[in-house]
């Protein structure tokens, strides 16, 4: 049943609209009365609505108003609009603004009913092409996973548009922050994407994008060069859309490929490229190749720099030194086995101080947990890592750095 609320600043004519409709028969629930855009605003916050029946004219806040403000929290509310004939100007407004229709005053009865159908019928059939929709992606993302046989993904490529051979594509997966976000703005910007040559899109709710953009290389030697163009492709198309539609996006470009059988692995290798978006940030584009590509450094720990900020009692440099030690060599992608020899000798020489100046701690246990966990999961410097400032060992760690500090300045 679909909710309803009337807005109206004369309480006759507000307890006249209640009652002279049959709303269950409608399959319609009035659940606010309010007698002005305020009042209604603050309902609607309460509890959301439908459809809103409301007056053009009222004090503290004007129908129009009302309907802009719900209208920027909730696109798919229905407007009723109530006018008089000297309110004409803003009835055309409230028409410009997409409401279902306006009804002149005094009202007729057989006409408010006539347009309360017509509002249900309309969400209706919104409701069931987001059901069609959904189905849509979720057939997707079935395809994606790679459940599906080889007459699905003949009928995938079809609606991509892409040739069943010969041709070479390139799959990217576009994330976007979905952080105060209208759903307006990423319709705008698909539909623009779907301007663009070459480039077939598939929407992937609530917060990602297929992207599949058709190349042409042949040879090794071509693919590696198509790869760089590929990822100028896309990082142009990136700063296109952040600035015109202001989203702020994370594109992770996959390998290439030549069949549709191949595009749900290339997908879900693009998607893993993903768990970098906490270092890379939005605003990003990273290829497979590039991760590739890095290299692997060992990290240098000045034991002798770090035991002189210790006991000279540097807290902060003592702390911002062991923070610049994980974080920035997160950055490089160290190797796991470089930050366990890492940890190591830092648990050895807080070990060394605490014994050298008979203290009693039980955070030490933070430094061996810290290397635990760097020991137990392989990929923590890709991803866990990231989060290092709110992993408890590690704040034990600081705190016994602030310990050990303090105790020595006793």
């Amino acid at each position: 049943m679909k909710k309803v609320m009337i807005v109206e600043d004369e309480e006759l004519i507000l307890q006249g609209i209640r009652n002279i409709v049959d709303w269950e028969d409608l399959g319609l629930k009035v659940v606010h009365m309010a007698h002005d855009g305020v009042e209604a605003l603050e309902m609607w916050e309460k509890e959301p609505v439908h459809i809103v029946v409301t007056d053009i004219s009222m004090p503290e806040m004007d129908g129009l108003t009302l309907l802009r403000n719900i209208r920027e929290k909730e696109e798919q509310v229905r407007f009723i609009i109530l006018t008089g004939y000297d309110e004409f100007a803003y009835a055309r407004e409230a028409v410009r603004l997409d409401v279902e229709n306006y009804i002149l005053k005094p009202i007729n009865e057989e006409e408010l009913e006539r347009q309360l159908r017509e509002t249900v019928r309309k969400l209706e059939e919104m409701d069931k092409k987001k059901l069609q929709y959904i189905d849509e992606k979720t057939q997707w993302l079935h395809f994606l996973n790679g459940n599906s046989d080889r007459a699905e993904s003949e009928k995938f490529a079809a609606m991509l548009g892409l040739a069943p051979e010969g041709e070479s594509y390139y799959a990217a997966v576009m994330k976007w922050n979905m952080k105060g976000l209208k759903e307006k703005k990423i319709t705008d910007m698909i539909v623009e994407l779907k301007k663009e040559e070459g480039l077939r899109i598939v929407h992937l709710p609530p917060d990602s994008l297929l992207m599949v953009l058709r190349i042409e290389a042949d040879s090794a030697d071509e693919n590696r060069v198509a790869e760089g163009k590929v990822w100028e492709y896309f990082t142009e198309l990136q700063n296109s859309m952040e600035s015109r539609f202001n989203i702020m996006t994370f594109i992770c470009i996959g390998n290439s490929f030549t069949r549709l059988e191949q595009l749900p692995e290339v997908y879900r290798g693009a998607r893993k490229l993903q768990k970098y978006l906490i270092i890379e940030g939005y605003g990003s584009c990273i290829s497979l190749r590039q991760i590739q590509d890095r290299k692997t450094e060992s990290i240098r720990m000045d034991e002798t720099q770090l035991r002189k900020f210790i006991l000279k009692k540097e807290k902060e440099a003592a702390v911002s030194y062991i923070e610049d030690l994980f974080i920035n060599n997160i950055r490089k992608d160290a190797a796991v086995s470089s930050l366990y020899q890492m940890a190591v000798k830092m648990a050895v020489l807080l070990q060394d101080i605490k014994k050298e100046y008979k203290l009693e701690s039980v955070l030490i246990a933070a430094v061996f947990l810290l290397i635990a966990a760097i020991y137990l999961f392989p990929v923590f410097n890709l991803f866990l890592i990231p989060l290092i400032l709110l992993f408890p060992p590690f704040i034990f760690l600081l705190k016994f750095i602030n310990h050990i500090t303090y105790r020595i300045s006793v």
